[in-house]
């Protein structure tokens, strides 16, 4: 078992591939048998969106879209005529091959983006606001502690670690893991997890 702490200075700005934003990179591993560099076999990243625009397009990609600011937004199939409305904290899950446009409810929003190779593996996200004891499946277990957040202590057999908000905890372990999560002071918080399996 691998756990990481990630803070701030670990996170970096990514030029969207349509060239209309930025992606800040939370966390993300490359694809080990593509001779592509960008190639990767998963991504985690928070990006803001301010005006209504059309998507990126990522190719054999699962996606996975949370809002975590802002009143949401509605993603338009541009040639299937799909639709995907996008509340605060209820993840939506698409196609990255598909041409999609995304068009604000009601003024800009932040959203936090899981995107995984579909060849290579899966992705499930949840949203966690109580104190409890997870025990963990999959092969990366990805958790941030949003920035309106208490910070949270993590416990695992690697040790407590506070994490602030806007801070990360990052999993990689075969088989099944236990995870202790608590608030500091025990106040009320809020925690992105997403866990990734591998194909």
């Amino acid at each position: 078992m691998n756990a990481r702490h990630l803070k701030h200075e670990d996170y970096k700005p990514v030029p969207w591939k349509n060239g209309l934003g930025t992606t800040l990179e939370l966390a993300s591993a490359q694809c080990p048998r593509s001779e592509n560099s960008e190639a990767f076999m998963w991504r985690i990243s928070i990006a803001d969106m301010v005006q209504s625009n059309e998507f990126s397009l990522f190719p054999n990609t699962r996606r996975i879209l949370t809002v975590m600011n802002g009143e949401g937004l509605v993603l338009k199939g541009a040639e299937t005529g799909n639709s995907f409305t996008c509340l605060p904290f209820s993840p939506v899950s698409f196609s990255g091959s598909e041409v999609l446009y995304g068009e604000l409810v009601n003024g800009p929003v932040q959203n936090f983006n899981v995107m995984v190779n579909g060849d290579s593996a899966d992705a499930a996200v949840q949203i966690i606001e109580n104190t409890l004891n997870l025990e963990l499946s999959g092969d990366v277990n990805y958790f941030y502690v949003l920035p309106a957040s208490v910070a949270a202590y993590f416990s695992s057999q690697s040790g407590t670690m506070l994490v602030r908000a806007g801070e990360s905890y990052l999993i990689e372990a075969s088989g099944s893991v236990s995870v202790g999560l608590q608030a500091e002071a025990n106040l009320p918080f809020r925690v992105m997890h997403v866990c990734i399996a591998f194909k």
